[in-house]
């Protein structure tokens, strides 16, 4: 819809002045320009009466005998019309009407100075006086700048009632052709500036109606941009940045306000198997399911939920007590069991797709960042997991004296770079055809603390959950790099 407005404004702006103008633009223009009036119309004419009434003053100088019936036609013609305009504008009288009103209100006050004027003695003094009409003009045409019929209308007569009076009541032909010739032309270089002017008042609006639609393109484009740059393209959820961005929030208002949080930790049980057996289009559709099943529990309460990576996603929350934490975690539990999404391919007695659950509340966990909260929620993931799955473990203290403190946590896993317990081994890609090594595989091994090797399948989700995956990624580019410049003999591919 947006393009297609601008495409038409672009159209009328480059119409020439002869073409026809779109009905929906110029009805458009009209509303706009009738609310614009309506608020200055009455401050115009309270001005225009100011100066009709001030002008008796010269009247005192050039027909000081015509002062007592003009000074009293000038108040009472001067206060009617202000009164009149003003009342009928705060009222809401059509513009149109208001713009009528104030054209034959000129033309009035105009007929109605020059018959009294015509009364006095100072003949020659009224004659030159008369010339003075042409302000009326100039009022109707580019003070109150009416529409160019009303700016016709009123400029036309008083050009034709200054002529028949000319005529009427001068007869000199000098006088008629002087005078006469000033007020024509007066008439036609007003009226065409009022054409003029009302045309660029057009163009203007034109112009403004564009800048503000690309404005908006630009601001909805600027969200879309937003939206993609948070949001899991997938599933629809929030993204990792999505969701490190409302840990944050919840994080600063808790030191703020003292506000405590939920943090929930979802990991779809056996998902590369269930990839394995019914494909990745088959687990895209999988993941979507879920991450709607478990949406639809979220967002009734407002919480925050995103899809942190594979099949894991992570749920993030204001919450009161440990409690609602665990309430909220096992209605996700619930919401996913219910889809009876059939797995065949598990390996354990349940043959549908399940999770297992890790959630943490911030009040039981000590610290002062807020990856302590996920890294509590990451050690109760891994207790569900050990405990066999298809359940929901909330964290406790008790679990980091427990077995399952022996897991990893992004603290054990970034020291591992400084304690040299991670290590690269690469594995050759060969060419069955000619034999030829023509690559390798870049690995990583880690051990714990104890010395013991831990699995990929087991470091590297954690990994990616806490975010130290990106400086063991740029542990192991560098380790690659080095490799490659100490040994000159080994080919680069």
């Amino acid at each position: 819809m947006t393009t297609e407005a601008l495409d038409l404004l672009d159209r009328e702006l480059g119409k020439r002045w002869f073409e026809r103008r779109s009905p929906e633009l110029v009805a458009a223009f009209e509303i706009q320009h009738a609310k614009a009036l309506q608020t200055e119309i009455g401050r115009a004419c309270r001005l225009v009466g100011l100066l009709y009434v001030a002008f008796a003053a010269v009247d005192a100088l050039l027909i000081r005998d015509m002062v007592p019936y003009l000074v009293p036609a000038r108040l009472a013609i001067g206060l009617i019309y202000v009164l009149a305009i003003e009342v009928q504008s705060r009222r809401g009288v059509r513009t149109r009407l208001l713009e009528f009103q104030c054209a034959i209100g000129v033309v009035l006050g105009f007929a109605a100075w020059l018959f009294l004027a015509t009364q006095s003695r100072e003949t020659t003094a009224t004659l030159y006086y008369a010339g003075y009409g042409l302000i009326f003009m100039l009022v109707a045409n580019l003070f109150f700048n009416l529409s160019f019929e009303f700016a016709l209308l009123s400029s036309g007569l008083i050009a034709a009632i200054f002529l028949s009076w000319a005529v009427l009541f001068v007869g000199d032909t000098t006088y008629i052709v002087c005078f006469g010739s000033l007020y024509v032309f007066s008439f036609m270089l007003t009226i065409f500036l009022n054409y003029k002017y009302n045309r660029e008042r057009y163009r203007v609006h034109l112009n403004a109606c564009r800048a503000e639609l690309r404005q908006q393109e630009v601001v909805k484009r600027g969200e879309e941009l937003v939206r993609l740059s948070t949001t899991d393209a997938l599933t629809g959820l929030m993204n990792r940045r999505a969701i490190d961005d409302v840990l944050r929030d919840l994080w600063l208002a808790s030191k703020a306000s003292g506000q405590a949080f939920g943090v929930i930790l979802v990991d779809v049980d056996y998902f590369k198997s269930y990839n394995d057996r019914y494909g990745h289009q088959q687990g895209d559709r999988c993941l979507t399911e879920v991450s709607h099943a478990m949406r639809g529990v979220a967002e009734p309460h407002g919480y925050a939920l995103g899809r942190f990576g594979g099949e894991e996603f992570a749920a993030l929350f204001s919450a009161e007590t440990t409690e609602q934490v665990t309430r909220f975690a096992e209605a996700l539990h619930r919401a996913v069991e219910n889809l009876h999404i059939a797995h065949a391919a598990r390996r354990d007695h349940l043959s549908g797709i399940t999770v297992s659950i890790g959630a943490a509340f911030s009040g039981d966990v000590a610290g002062d960042k807020p990856e302590r909260t996920v890294t509590a929620a990451d050690i109760a993931l891994y207790a569900a997991k050990e405990e066999g799955r298809n359940c929901v473990r909330t964290f406790d203290r008790r679990m980091l004296e427990s077995d399952a403190g022996d897991m990893l946590t992004a603290e054990m896993l970034r020291s591992a770079i400084t304690d040299r317990r991670i290590a690269a081994v690469f594995q050759p890609i060969v060419d069955v055809k000619s034999g030829l090594i023509w690559g390798a595989e870049a690995l990583m091994r880690l051990k714990d603390p104890e010395g013991r090797a831990l699995s990929p399948e087991v470091f590297i989700p954690v990994a990616e959950r806490t975010g130290v995956i990106l400086d063991l990624g740029e542990w192991m580019l560098r380790e690659a790099c080095e490799l490659l410049a100490s040994e000159p003999a080994l080919p680069v591919v």
